[in-house]
């Protein structure tokens, strides 16, 4: 069985993805398909490989192998049936893809359900009133939000300009089938982050790697290679618009925002310096 997790854009374009954003994609989807064993008791191992396979894209291959056949097995004499890794790696991903796609059905909005038949089907209603029918087994696995945090970390890395879209992609015996997330959709899958304290006015050193002038947004990587969400803050935020270009180091003065695991989750920029090149003639906003 092949599983991809593909994601296309033109941060993408040549078959290669940063660190930055592919850890996080791996984590969740490890720690997704990890948890679903564990609740169906089965002891598995899973291999991942990363290969960038075609221009256009970057795919990541992920491979099941080794003791989930095993673990199954063991029971056969009670079951009668030997289940293949393949069988039950497809089950497993299944599980993953159906609470993606009722989250995209819902869109982070009310819902209402209507169970059929003896518990074995749910029809889920948005609130245009459109039905979608799911296994009971994965309503509840979206229901619990089990999933959620990676699930999330998988949309990440998804960005205006760099990355539009990731899917999920399996091909077994019976064919192939997968799930899409877009950049339009991820807000779907957006978790609130808790601000617990924020600093004062600091500086900080690192390079802009993004910047969405509507509204001032953009991400930030800072030395030790985290990516932060950044704000330019202040009454003329377009006044710092001309640093956002200068591809070396960069100091900023910002008040960061600490999220409730202690890690800065946004940083307010007020003041800009190029580090290196002095062509760049130092811009600062004030207050």
């Amino acid at each position: 069985m092949a599983i991809q997790l593909k994601y296309t854009g033109r941060d993408v374009d040549d078959g290669s993805m940063s660190i930055e954003d592919m850890i996080p994609a791996l984590q969740g989807f490890s720690s997704a398909y990890g948890k679903i064993s564990n609740l169906d008791e089965l002891q598995v191992k899973h291999k991942l490989r990363v290969v960038g396979v075609k221009k256009g894209s970057f795919d990541i291959l992920l491979e099941v192998v080794g003791d989930i056949v095993d673990a199954v097995n063991k029971n056969k004499e009670i079951t009668g049936l030997a289940i293949s890794s393949t069988l039950i790696g497809s089950v497993i991903i299944k599980k993953i893809i159906g609470v993606i796609s009722i989250t995209k059905h819902t869109k982070n909005q009310s819902f209402e359900t209507k169970v059929v038949g003896d518990k074995n089907i749910v029809q889920v209603f948005n609130t245009d009133k459109v039905s979608l029918e799911v296994p009971y087994e994965i309503f509840e696995l979206f229901q619990s939000k089990l999933l959620q945090q990676d699930i999330a970390k998988i949309a990440k890395p998804l960005e205006e300009g760099r990355i539009d879209s990731t899917e999920i992609v399996v091909e077994d015996e019976g064919g192939h089938f997968g799930e899409s997330i877009t950049l339009e959709e991820k807000p779907y899958f957006e978790i609130e982050t808790k601000i617990v304290t924020k600093t004062d006015l600091t500086e900080l050193t690192g390079s802009f790697l993004s910047l969405y002038k509507k509204t001032n947004n953009g991400y930030f990587a800072l030395n030790d290679g985290t990516r932060v969400s950044y704000h330019l803050a202040g009454k003329n935020p377009e006044n710092l618009w001309p640093l956002f270009i200068h591809k070396g180091a960069v100091k900023v003065k910002c008040v960061v925002q600490i999220d409730e695991n202690l890690k800065p989750a946004l940083l307010e920029i007020y003041e800009v310096s190029p580090l290196q090149n002095r062509l760049f003639i130092e811009t600062s906003e004030k207050n």
